[in-house]
């Protein structure tokens, strides 16, 4: 047992001696530092003095228990002296000991993960998980990545996309990327030359296979981004080398040159101008497998119930505010990476498009020699006599594993490129819609100019809108399954749906297919559908009586228009309640749908129905057998689409902001006055809701709410459009509910928002006259506090409280007390929480969204519909070519998102046109004329 001198060092002639001791008992230093620090902390305080061998032994005692590895016990001194070393952090370990150790071929690495990296006053600051491994001199990068992740157990679907390393530089750190085998080499050079650093440190970033480059900003930029079966290792025995191609034993092997590689072929594999060549194998790597995603091949389309990302990106809890989406693009592999034998890829797919990527890359070109179900050969496009290029490429399907092989690489181009272009040849509409399927599950709205620019930035290649749109349609196919076999899916679906989800119900509507004069007895042409989930009908039992519908675009291959109904909680939530996608907002489908909303979604008398004053709705609402008129439902307009239809008709925007003083309209136009006489004032005005039926909802806001919310799956295929209604609603009710829930624990009686509005009503209560008018105080004057800075207050309000009535008309609008009211019941010292209506108490909103969504589980187990034809779309829907517009036509009271620049006259300083079509210049045209 060697023992420690003075100075804190071993000596090098007694270290030499242990070395594997040495690098093992530090090793399991490390490890257990890091899982077992209490016990660390014990044995170096009973360490003591260094000199003192007594007391190295005592802590060797204590810390044997706690200690399973074999090396501690080998070298229990070493190992003390290591643990004082490290865990105090005392670097004085003489550099020379270090570098001796460093040539020992092993070092000992801590590894981050799971954390974050970030930078203090002390550099670049690594925080998460911890492991420790040995990393041995010359151990390539592919075996690194291998190595960690076998440490830091990564699960099927999780790759290793970044590693970075951290080194003290002029008393800071800094971090470097991790890439290749070059880095390493690097990095182990570079830790050798550092004498304040004992272990090295790498920060591990993980993602999912196939999912985004892109990372967190934790994260530093990523490479190799491929999944490993095993370490590139060198041949050894080259005898017993073979590559199994189609799975059968008595297949032909294959030989291996530095140069050339190339497979023994049966005379129906001969390739014209390739020569075989039979040289001795000298290196071959190992496989590794490249995933990729496949256009075309068998899938199981994203289960929309599961927190798809598309969906967690959506501002679902306050869906008026802006969401923002990071722009993602998937690369399973190092754009351009060279090729080699042994690669493995999912699909034939995933190797046209690792050799396109190539060949891009090093701006040349391929073509096809032979291209099969289970084999795929490419040779350089200029490969002639004159030019004998090596690039050649053979890849095949393997049974055992029924994943493609390279079994043939040739090289890198030799030859010289001619010519140069901003538009590569090979990259085409399909290898661009793999590379944007990631945006696509994020935002299938996506603008074509942005995948433009992402394609450009990614491969140096500018790409026309037409071969960008063509991409993005494909990758809409990839991600949401093909829009033709989505209408064949729709019934089979919404069935499975409805067996899961008790009170569901559905209606699909089709019409005969006709070809030529026959009517086919194979297909059915979609018409129309309809579908509400039970749970949310029995969610606007305890919510407002009031429904707002309204209509909105589809975007995808085929028009159509989707309608909605949709009511709010307590807390001023939005809560869907049906859905339909129809033909148009015709005559016969608002009929359809309301009649359907009535008899499938609500019976309840009293219900009001906010709309737009679209001619059809007004029809419909007239019918007295769909159950809309009075008592059973009670129908007003949106004012902000009288407004709209207003400045529409008299083509003046500062007018419509006027449209709430009447009598000055009347003095200007009587044609004026006579439009507004026509509506009822009672169906657009909250002084005439006596009854307070609107809840003072005076817009349709939460249907044009929804809208917004949606309009990224009015860009996909219809199955899939409804499962996101599916899995927005779940998401919706769970939050709710917890947040219901978590109140009520906290002794919460009613929803935040209303809290929030009741302490304004309060404030505003306490600067309040209140005059008692009767003996037994319920009926009150109150009389509001003038502000001479705001000019505002001073009026006085009479109030009831037998009556639950105040004459500013808050009250009977909104059912929760105004301030009006608060001074009058504190004035008498009575609670008014009495005066809040019920659906505004959380345990109304625990009941509204405590209903079970059931999973719908593996698509691939949904049995097929039981009908005899097959569902398709009707052909004179599809969407006319050329470039389709995303949204519709606005006028002035359309929702603009932020990023919008809104058109502004400079003449007039309204907003929706500009100053050539002004309509004051028309007036002075008229004007000059007399």
């Amino acid at each position: 047992m060697h023992g420690a001198s003075s100075d804190g060092a071993f000596k090098l002639d007694e270290a030499r001696g242990h070395e594997n001791a040495i690098v093992s008992s530090v090793f399991a230093f490390v490890e257990l530092a890091l899982e077992a620090p209490a016990a660390v902390a014990t044995a170096v305080q009973a360490l003591g003095p260094l000199e003192a061998p007594a007391a190295v032994a005592t802590a060797v005692q204590a810390l044997g228990p706690c200690c399973s590895a074999e090396a501690c016990r080998e070298a229990p001194v070493i190992t003390a002296f290591s643990l004082l070393m490290l865990w105090k952090r005392h670097w004085y370990l003489p550099f020379a000991w270090k570098r001796q150790w460093y040539t020992m071929n092993s070092v000992i690495t801590v590894l981050y993960f799971n954390g974050r990296v970030y930078e203090n006053n002390d550099g670049v600051i690594f925080e998460g998980s911890k492991k420790a491994i040995q990393i041995k001199r010359g151990i390539s990068f592919n075996a690194l990545k291998k190595k960690i992740g076998d440490k830091v157990k990564l699960q099927n679907n999780e790759i290793i996309s970044a590693i970075s390393c951290r080194f003290l530089v002029s008393g800071k750190y800094i971090a470097l990327q991790i890439c290749d085998d070059e880095d390493i080499e690097t990095m182990l050079e570079s830790f050798k030359q550092q004498d304040q650093m004992l272990v090295l440190e790498l920060y591990i970033e993980k993602d999912v296979a196939g999912g985004s480059m892109f990372h967190s900003a934790n994260s530093l930029t990523s490479c190799g981004n491929y999944l490993s079966n095993d370490e590139t290792q060198p041949a050894t025995n080259m005898s017993n080398l073979h590559i199994d191609e189609d799975g059968d034993d008595d297949d032909d092997d294959y030989l291996v040159s530095n140069s050339y590689v190339e497979e023994s072929l049966d005379e129906d594999d001969s390739v014209d101008g390739i020569s075989d060549i039979d040289d001795e194998v000298t290196n071959i790597p190992q496989p590794v497998r490249i995933v990729h995603p496949a256009e075309g091949a068998q899938r199981i389309e994203n289960p929309f119930w599961n927190d798809a990302s598309h969906y967690s990106n959506i501002n679902w809890t306050y869906p008026d505010e802006e969401d923002i989406c990071g722009l993602e693009m998937p690369s399973t592999f190092n754009v351009g990476q060279e090729l080699y034998v042994g690669m493995e890829f999912d699909s034939k797919d995933a190797v046209k498009n690792a050799v396109k990527q190539y060949v891009m890359k090093v701006h040349q070109s391929f073509k096809v020699v032979e291209s099969k179900t289970n084999k795929y050969v490419v040779c350089c496009v200029n490969k002639n006599a004159e030019c004998p290029c090596p690039f050649y490429m053979r890849a095949i399907i393997s049974k055992k594993t029924d994943t493609w092989k390279v079994t043939q690489w040739g090289g890198p181009h030799t030859c010289l490129n001619m010519t140069m272009t901003q538009d590569h040849e090979k990259l085409d509409s399909d290898l661009i819609a793999t590379c944007v399927v990631g945006v696509i599950r994020e935002d299938p709205s996506i603008k074509i100019s942005l995948i433009q620019e992402r394609i450009n930035s990614e491969f140096a290649y500018k790409v026309s809108y037409k071969k960008a749109w063509l991409a993005k349609q494909k990758a809409i196919a990839i991600e949401y399954g093909d829009w033709d076999e989505s209408y064949a899916k729709l019934s089979s679906w919404l069935t499975h749906m409805q067996n899961h989800s008790p009170g569901s119900y559905f209606q699909v509507l089709h019409d005969d297919f006709i070809v030529g004069n026959t009517v086919s007895r194979e297909h059915r042409q979609f018409h129309r559908v309809f579908w509400t989930f039970g749970q949310c009908k029995e969610a606007f039992k305890y919510c407002k009586p009031i429904i707002q519908v309204d209509g909105t675009h589809l975007y995808g291959k085929y028009r159509g228009t989707l309608l909605m109904a949709t009511s709010q909680d307590g807390n001023g939530g939005v809560l869907p309640l049906a859905f339909a996608v129809v033909e148009g907002e015709t005559l016969t489908a608002w009929s359809w749908f309301l009649a359907h909303l009535r008899e499938h979604v609500t019976d309840k008398n009293g219900i009001c129905l906010i709309s737009d004053r679209h001619a059809s709705i007004k029809s419909v609402v007239a019918n007295e057998a769909l159950g809309w008129q009075p008592p059973h439902g009670y129908h007003v307009y949106c004012v902000q689409h009288i407004a709209s239809n207003f400045n529409r008709k008299f083509n003046n925007a500062k007018q419509k902001e006027m449209l709430k003083k009447l009598e000055k309209f009347r003095e200007l136009s009587p044609a004026i006055a006579t439009w507004i006489d026509r509506i009822s004032k009672e169906k657009w005005t909250m002084t005439y809701d006596r009854e307070g039926r609107r809840y003072g909802h005076m817009t349709t806001n939460l249907s044009e709410c929804i809208n917004k919310v949606l309009k990224d799956c009015r860009n996909i295929p219809i199955t899939t459009l409804v499962k996101s209604t599916y899995s927005r609603c779940r998401k919706y009710f769970v939050e709710r509910g917890r947040q219901a829930q978590r109140q009520l624990n906290e002794g919460q009686v009613y929803c935040s928002k209303l809290v929030k509005e009741l302490r304004k009503n309060q404030e505003q209560a306490c600067s309040h006259i209140v005059r008692v008018y009767d003996i037994h105080s319920t009926r009150f004057e109150v009389e509001e506090t003038f502000n001479p800075i705001t000019q505002r207050g001073g009026q006085k309000w009479a109030v009831n409280l037998n009556d639950h009535y105040c004459q500013c008309g808050r009250y009977s609008a909104l059912h929760y007390p105004c301030s009006h009211i608060i001074a009058a019941c504190g004035y008498v010292s009575l609670n008014y929480y009495q005066y809040i209506d019920v659906v505004y108490t959380n345990e109304h909103m625990l009941k509204a969204y405590s209903a079970q969504w059931w999973p719908i589980g593996n698509e691939a187990a949904i049995p097929p519909s039981n009908d005899a034809w097959i569902l398709i779309p009707d052909p004179t829907t599809i969407r006319a070519k050329g470039r389709p517009k995303s949204t519709r036509i606005r006028n002035e009271m359309d929702w603009v998102e932020p990023s919008e620049h809104r058109i502004k006259c400079s003449r007039c300083g309204a907003e929706g046109h500009n100053r050539r079509r002004c309509p004051m210049q028309s007036e002075r045209v008229s004007c000059s004329n007399h």
